[in-house]
């Protein structure tokens, strides 16, 4: 398909750079990775450069923070922002079928980890709680409420549900 958009995607996103869009496939129940660059004529190049399982019902994409890649090009210093720091650019994808946040790597472009969260998770938001370690809020359609997940780098429980909030 010659185009990015069409009606099978649904949550969307871009890398901070902008080299990169992220789509998420209703279709095929998968992450499409698009190389993209902006063209003389003000349109968009995008070229699919992978396809990564996430499952049926994704839902929302979400990234966090910049990653090292980025960085350097975009002249970020990780001291600008310690939430774009600890983020490192790592991709998070809601599923709402299967009840989970799959964590994708920006750079290999494989999934680092799956979060079972609970019932039809939607959008999550990334925050630095009062002791400056990153968590992730994910909002729960069904139980009505909003789990937290552990995303601090090198956290014993990196990647795991540590609360709720109803």
């Amino acid at each position: 398909n010659s185009s990015a958009l069409t009606n099978e995607h649904q949550g969307i996103a871009f890398s901070a750079d902008g080299t990169r869009l992220y789509l998420v496939s209703g279709f095929d129940g998968a992450l499409k990775v698009y190389a993209t660059a902006l063209q003389t004529d003000g349109s968009i190049f995008k070229q699919l450069i992978a396809s990564i399982p996430i499952g049926l019902g994704g839902n929302i994409v979400r990234v966090a923070g910049v990653s090292e890649a980025e960085a350097l090009p975009l002249h970020f210093s990780p001291e600008d922002s310690e939430l774009e720091r600890l983020g490192g650019g790592l991709i998070y994808v809601t599923s709402l079928d299967n009840g989970t946040v799959t964590v994708i790597d920006p750079v290999s472009l494989k999934e680092v980890s799956r979060i079972e969260v609970g019932r039809s998770p939607h959008d999550i938001v990334f925050m630095l709680n009062e002791s400056g370690l990153l968590r992730g809020y994910v909002s729960l359609f069904e139980e009505h409420k909003i789990v937290i997940i552990d995303l601090h780098p090198d956290s014993e429980t990196r990647f795991t549900k540590i609360g709720e909030i109803k």
